[in-house]
């Protein structure tokens, strides 16, 4: 048997960097994953993010209970026949647009830049205020208790400034 390893397509999925990702979670937090009580904000370009489809597609294999807030423009949400792929497992997943809310909820924030090599033209609630909507700021770090992750996969833009990054221990970048 020949054995081929997906690492990405255009528009769909990236299934490398999101066994990574789970493998970084599920080692951040295994008392809280393996006892069904770990939640993950996932945040930004949900719609176009190859990474985020496919932690949610790992997690579903997994087949653990875990809770999952989806944290972006209503219009950029992960779309519903996504969330289709998803019923029948033990993700339970929420939608919201207020970062600031997520920030008291999740132990895990796995941030994402915008998508646009992968759109003809950026969407207004993308491009306008991305990095104080949906990156971190310091109103976020001080919401955020100080037990948290926050994960990002490489490369990033302007999710969150340099300094804050440098300066605070709860960041991880894979």
């Amino acid at each position: 048997k020949t054995r081929i390893i997906n690492c990405g397509c255009r528009d769909g999925e990236h299934p490398t960097q999101g066994l990574l990702d789970l493998n970084s979670f599920i080692e951040a937090f295994t008392d809280l994953y393996i006892n069904g009580k770990l939640t993950i904000a996932l945040i930004g370009d949900l719609s176009a993010s190859r990474t985020i489809h496919s932690i949610l597609i790992g997690f579903k294999t997994l087949n653990f209970p875990i809770k999952i807030i989806l944290v972006g423009p209503d219009k950029e949400n992960i779309p519903d026949e996504f969330v289709q792929k998803l019923s029948g497992s033990q993700v339970i997943l929420e939608k919201t647009t207020d970062l600031l809310w997520a920030a008291t909820q999740a132990q895990g924030f796995y941030f994402t830049r915008i998508r646009g090599n992968l759109r003809d033209a950026l969407p207004t609630e993308l491009s306008e205020k991305y990095d104080q909507s949906y990156g971190i700021t310091e109103k976020f770090l001080n919401l955020a208790p100080t037990h948290t992750r926050f994960f990002h996969p490489l490369p990033a833009n302007k999710e969150f400034n340099t300094r804050l990054d440098l300066s605070d221990n709860r960041f991880s970048h894979h």
